[in-house]
């Protein structure tokens, strides 16, 4: 079980998530999955350890579908999100 000061820290980090992969939806190269990537947003903005898991499988599913800097992007994303889910 997590304090509650690690939930208000986790609620966050994962708005930060939320904001960035909202800006990111609306950038060119992200154009293929813009609405991924806003869904994932959404979840990110509720917060919690299960969109946390999401994120870290999600993001990098979605990477293949861009070019390769902005798939790396993605996935480093990812990987933060996974730091979240523990």
């Amino acid at each position: 079980m997590i304090s509650f000061k690690e939930a208000i820290e986790l609620d966050e980090n994962l708005q930060g998530i939320s904001k960035a992969l909202s800006k990111l939806a609306t950038k060119p190269e992200y154009k293929k999955i813009s609405k991924n990537l806003l869904s994932l947003s959404k979840r990110a903005a509720e917060g919690g350890k299960k969109s946390a898991v999401q994120l870290s499988t999600q993001l990098p599913k979605l990477a293949p579908k861009v070019d390769k800097k902005a798939g790396a992007s993605l996935v480093k994303m990812g990987k933060l999100a996974g730091t979240y889910a523990r």
